[in-house]
């Protein structure tokens, strides 16, 4: 029997064909859609692992103390919060710490009303100062500052202790009238605080609770981290 060759160029054609082939139905399945399990549902994409950004309470929460902290070394003051201590702690305490039911006082302001301060519903930044404490002066404009500021998440309240009422009312007549300021009539304010020393700042929380006592003198990264220790979850 003689053996049939297919001629070479039908060979090379038929090869052609076959790959064209194989180039039409590759791309029609590519258009088909996305791959589908067996049950014909489509598979699933995975997601991106999301990333924390640098907006979390917590990172927010320690950035502000760390500038706290470097404020507060330049001025020889200290912040004591529920983690430690920020700046320079010289071993100065109160007799309330950090969790304590705030004491509560009822005094009147310059403007004669009575100022309950269990009654303010608010957080409230306590300030302990007298005329003739220099860095007392020295942080007022500060906490005024604080006091006019419609997004502070907090009233400043300035309790004056160690002054005659003259004295404190005297000195009050080049601030801002509309300040909350009460004058320690009782002279028992130190006592019931423990207070030795001025000046010296309480964070109180709405529910009356301590969150933070400042030793010394407050500067704007000190009230910045208030701030955020009474709006933050």
């Amino acid at each position: 029997m003689k053996r049939q060759y297919v001629p070479l160029t039908m060979a090379v054609g038929g090869l052609v064909v076959l790959m064209a082939l194989v180039l039409f139905i590759g791309r029609f399945t590519a258009q088909a859609g996305p791959l589908t399990q067996k049950d014909s549902t489509p598979v699933p994409t995975i997601p991106p692992v999301p990333t924390i950004g640098g907006n979390s309470s917590d990172e927010t929460l320690a950035v502000l103390a760390r500038e706290a902290e470097a404020a507060n070394r330049d001025e020889g003051a200290a912040t004591l919060w529920r983690n430690g201590m920020l700046g320079y702690d010289d071993g100065s305490r109160l007799g309330i710490q950090i969790g304590d039911k705030f004491p509560a006082f009822g005094l009147t302001t310059q403007q004669g009303d009575v100022l309950l301060l269990d009654m303010l519903g608010t957080p409230v930044f306590v300030n302990f100062w007298a005329s003739w404490c220099g860095p007392c002066i020295g942080e007022f404009p500060v906490l005024i500052a604080r006091h006019q500021d419609p997004a502070a998440p907090y009233q400043v309240v300035f309790v004056n202790v160690w002054d005659d009422e003259f004295t404190y009312r005297q000195f009050l007549a080049d601030y801002p009238s509309d300040i909350l300021a009460v004058f320690d009539v009782t002279e028992h304010l130190p006592d019931v605080y423990g207070l030795d020393f001025i000046p010296v700042s309480v964070l109180v929380d709405e529910r009356g609770m301590v969150q933070m006592i400042q030793f010394g003198p407050v500067n704007d990264p000190v009230m910045d981290f208030a701030s955020a220790l009474v709006t933050l979850p």
